[in-house]
């Protein structure tokens, strides 16, 4: 069994990394670089994942054991990490939200125009014949 202090610095120390991957998204989702951004997307994903493991093992540690008082430093730190995680994950989450607005409205723009084309087309009957056929 771990150790609730060997629990608490893994955790901060996973909240960290999480919020260099935010920071490292910032620059490819400003920029459109989808193959960068997938990347690290995968990689939020997974530090993420370790994260949530990681509280929920503190969480039942700290119900049973309680903080020792050594740790309490450190455990302002892990709030203060856990609420800087979740405002630059809700402030992705909106990014992501506009980004989609944004992609949903160039696409209801470019059915809008392909529809316009469609009413350019020649009939069925007079495509492939040319000019000289038209007479």
């Amino acid at each position: 069994m771990t150790s609730v202090d060997e629990l608490l610095r893994r955790t901060v120390e996973q909240y960290r990394e999480l919020l260099e991957i935010f920071t490292s998204l910032e620059g490819p989702l400003a920029r459109g670089e989808r193959e960068l951004i997938e990347e690290r997307v995968a990689a939020m994903e997974a530090c993420q994942a370790e994260v949530r493991e990681l509280d929920a093992a503190l969480m039942a540690q700290v119900t049973r054991q309680g903080l020792p008082t050594h740790l309490l430093p450190l455990g302002r730190e892990y709030r203060e990490l856990l609420e800087q995680a979740a405002e630059c994950n809700q402030a992705l989450l909106e990014r992501a939200r506009v980004h989609q607005a944004l992609v949903a409205a160039e696409l209801a723009e470019l059915k809008g125009n392909q529809t316009a084309l469609a009413g350019y087309r020649l009939p069925e009957e007079s495509r492939g014949r040319g000019l000289s056929g038209s007479y």
